[in-house]
């Protein structure tokens, strides 16, 4: 006959074993983990990662320098365009590297769409970089800058659909589909569509853009650890929220400071506020056609910013008490709004798309 107990003791303490080896194994493999899985075959001349030192490099040069100096850019100007030509060629290096087509819904990894967006969305802000830089070459009048901030800001969201549509059945939504609470999802939303209110408002500073090339190419590094499993989904995912946080702070400041009006900072506020607003909105039926085609909602924005300029950069107290009431008003309809997706478990409207 068998014997039944001691079969089960020596089962319980054999799996015991074999966990406590497996973890120990797990241990030493995590020590060279990042060195082993971050330095892969498909970049043998180390471009990408020598790249990328030197981006780290210009990040940390030009937060040294946020404030008056523009992060150097007003100060250094020579240095303008081998520091775009460096951050394109990172994003440009990536694509030697062979990752999922489809997007991993329950974690935060990179996948082939959101490479072609971030090479897309970068070249957002170094195109608006190029033109302040331009702008102060050449003494361009400020006009031609703000249409061009317009066409560039209309042009980057189709070549973004773009890249979406060449990926077939693989696309997805960045943050709709982004394994996090309905409010987190409104949060990294309201933070996008801040950004491209910012990018039509078009002031003559290269921070508030270079900060998004921060955000931008660590966000990618930040995915690609998770993909290869060397940081915690939740971790990561904070990691983005503080630093979209902090873009947020140092467009603020460039917008306060900076930005050619007392009220400037204002201006910027009121337009992420209402393009939240309609963009992640319950839908009304006077204004759907701009709620649900964010071409018709950022082009109409972009023409009403062209024609109150002016208005924005007057000084007077009464400009000001027009633009603060506003700016009160938009900001209660953000956050209630937040309240409605929290309660509701993000709507059944909720887009959450970029832009």
């Amino acid at each position: 006959h068998t014997i039944h107990p001691p079969r089960q003791k020596m089962t319980a303490a054999t799996t015991a074993d074999d966990q406590a080896q497996s973890t120990e194994r797990n241990k030493l493999a995590g020590s060279g983990a990042w060195a082993t899985r971050l330095f892969t075959h498909e970049d043998p001349q180390n471009v990408h990662k020598t790249l990328g030192a030197l981006c780290l490099l210009s990040y940390v040069f030009r937060l040294a320098q946020v404030g008056e100096s523009d992060m150097g850019f007003a100060t250094h100007p020579e240095w303008t365009v081998p520091t775009l030509v460096l951050h394109l060629l990172l994003n440009a290096s990536s694509f030697v590297f062979n990752i999922p087509a489809a997007r991993i819904k329950s974690g935060y990894r990179i996948w082939r769409e959101y490479r072609l967006h971030s090479l897309v969305f970068l070249s957002r802000s170094l195109t608006f970089i190029a033109l302040v830089y331009l702008e102060q070459l050449y003494q361009w009048p400020p006009s031609y800058r703000y249409d061009l901030h317009i066409v560039v800001v209309l042009g980057t969201m189709a070549a973004a659909d773009l890249s979406s549509n060449s990926q077939g059945k693989y696309r997805s939504g960045s943050i709709r589909e982004m394994g996090v609470p309905p409010v987190v999802k409104y949060f990294f939303s309201f933070m996008q569509l801040c950004a491209t209110g910012g990018c039509i408002l078009g002031i003559a500073r290269c921070s508030s853009q270079f900060i998004y090339v921060i955000i931008i190419q660590l966000n990618a590094f930040l995915m690609t650890l998770r993909r290869k499993n060397l940081a915690s989904h939740n971790f990561l995912l904070f990691l983005y929220g503080v630093m979209l946080s902090v873009g947020y702070i140092v467009c603020d400041m460039d917008h306060r400071f900076y930005g050619g009006g007392p009220y400037i900072w204002m201006v910027s506020m009121c337009l992420g506020f209402t393009a939240t607003i309609l963009r992640l909105g319950p839908r009304l039926p006077i204004l759907k056609y701009f709620q649900n085609n964010k071409y018709l909602l950022w082009g109409a924005i972009g023409l009403i910013v062209r024609q109150l300029r002016p208005f924005f950069q007057d000084d007077s107290p009464k400009t000001g008490v027009c633009i603060a009431t506003y700016l009160a008003c938009s900001l209660l309809g953000v956050l209630g709004l937040g309240m409605y997706k929290h309660v509701t478990k993000g709507g059944d409207r909720s887009l959450h798309k970029k832009e």
